[in-house]
């Protein structure tokens, strides 16, 4: 994420999400690089610019980026499972 938004500052641009209050950036650069195009696109525009992150990412980033979307995915269903049918609650 550093390495994209230096990048895009060197260039004259301005950061592609302007708010990041909750830490969200992250996962909406994750999405961002892992998505298609069609659906990366339908991320709202005022929140983040995901054609300038994709265009500024490079392969490590978009490795990055799958790495951290599948293990959250996964922790997410493991929580979900261990809730609603093992009663780990």
């Amino acid at each position: 994420m550093k390495r994209i938004e230096a990048k895009i500052q060197h260039a004259g641009l301005s950061r592609p999400c302007s708010w990041d209050e909750t830490g969200a950036r992250i996962i909406l650069y994750a999405y961002c690089l892992t998505l298609p195009n069609v659906i990366s696109e339908r991320i709202d525009k005022r929140v983040v610019d995901a054609s300038l992150i994709k265009k500024y990412g490079t392969t490590v980033d978009q490795l990055l980026g799958r790495t951290l979307v599948v293990t959250s995915n996964i922790l997410i269903s493991l929580i979900f499972i261990g809730w609603l049918i093992l009663d780990l609650y």
